[in-house]
């Protein structure tokens, strides 16, 4: 007997997992799930992108992040409960 299912989403990643920006430098985060068949996906413009400081950096739904000011964000992006985080400091 064999049976099939869909695969499900277990991890995602954020590329770059740290990054240094300017202010009102931008620069486009990638979202890539990881699924439980072994395979991978872009997810960047299907996940829910946030983050935990918008005075410091902005990020958009596409995944474009902006530097505010100075200091330290972690930006998140999170589907079908499934979390992935990066981190992006302003000098």
């Amino acid at each position: 007997t064999v049976t099939v299912t869909s695969a499900v989403l277990t991890g995602i990643a954020i590329t770059p997992a740290t990054s240094t920006l300017a202010v009102k430098a931008t620069e486009q985060l990638t979202a890539t799930g990881t699924y439980s068949d072994g395979t991978t996906l872009d997810l960047t413009r299907q996940v829910a992108w946030k983050t935990t400081n918008k005075k410091i950096v902005s990020i958009r739904q596409n995944g474009v992040a902006t530097g505010v000011k100075k200091g330290s964000a972690t930006i998140s992006a999170t589907k079908n409960g499934v979390l992935g985080t990066a981190t992006v400091t302003v000098p």
